[in-house]
């Protein structure tokens, strides 16, 4: 896991749009493998941007492809479902950070601020996570960097019971619903990983036209204005609230 987190990793800094093409490349029946490198890779660089070093941003990205690994100890059923969990069987997802916890604790391999981001990765700085309503300074920054990531591409992915939604509009829905569950930091370092499109970046719009970025303007990341294409009209997304980057074109 190590060797290609470290291989794909080299070439996303080579060419940082590349981090959209990994989010976008997605399929429902391999939800789980494109989700543990996805978010292993969004935790390493959201690391870097909030000035950890190289070395242990390698670990919070094994950290963050292995985070769920106790999936395996979930009931299959469960994980293959089409439609809205029970609670019963949310319950039994719930304890998955500590079938994982289990599964890698004994690894020379994985530092211990690892193992604990593994186990704390679903805690919320607010106390509202799981399993153990860990809260504020108690909650690992690793985890918090993991929990972070893994929120952004799931709700950025087709998964079997829910459909994806385009990947700014979950930036800003992070921002705003998910206030106070993130340090401010970590919310940052997802945001400039993100949002960070320099100008001339090729973009889809969620109302179907295509573009290019000409600015992006600092009190508003997430809604550049874009230069229509095959015409000379600039859009101002902060001002078209209905209008979203669906998607980063290589």
């Amino acid at each position: 896991i190590r060797e290609i987190l470290l291989s794909v990793l080299a070439e996303v800094q080579e060419s940082p749009t590349l981090i959209h093409t990994v989010i976008q490349v997605q399929s429902k029946p391999d939800y789980f493998y494109h989700h543990a490198m996805a978010t292993a890779l969004l935790s390493t660089l959201i690391g870097k941007k909030l000035g950890i070093d190289d070395t242990q941003s390698t670990q919070l990205g094994l950290g963050a492809a292995l985070s769920n690994c106790g999936m395996a100890k979930i009931s299959s059923i469960i994980l293959k479902k089409e439609r809205p969990l029970t609670e019963r069987e949310f319950s039994e997802v719930k304890m998955h950070p500590v079938h994982s916890y289990k599964l890698i604790k004994d690894s020379p391999l994985l530092k211990s601020e690892t193992k604990l981001a593994i186990l704390q990765h679903h805690e919320r700085y607010d106390g509202t996570g799981y399993p153990s309503r860990e809260k504020g300074d108690r909650v690992h920054l690793y985890a918090q960097i993991i929990g972070i990531a893994d929120i952004f591409h799931a709700m950025s992915s087709d998964r079997l019971y829910k459909t994806k939604q385009p990947i700014f509009k979950v930036l800003d829905i992070i921002r705003k619903d998910h206030f106070g569950q993130f340090p401010p930091q970590v919310v940052t370092g997802l945001l400039d990983l993100i949002s960070g499109l320099s100008t001339g970046t090729g973009v889809r719009l969620t109302s179907g036209h295509q573009g290019k970025v000409v600015f992006t303007q600092s009190h508003s990341p997430t809604r550049p204005i874009i230069k229509l294409e095959g015409s000379e009209e600039l859009l101002d997304l902060s001002k078209q609230q209905d209008v979203h980057i669906a998607e980063v074109l290589s």
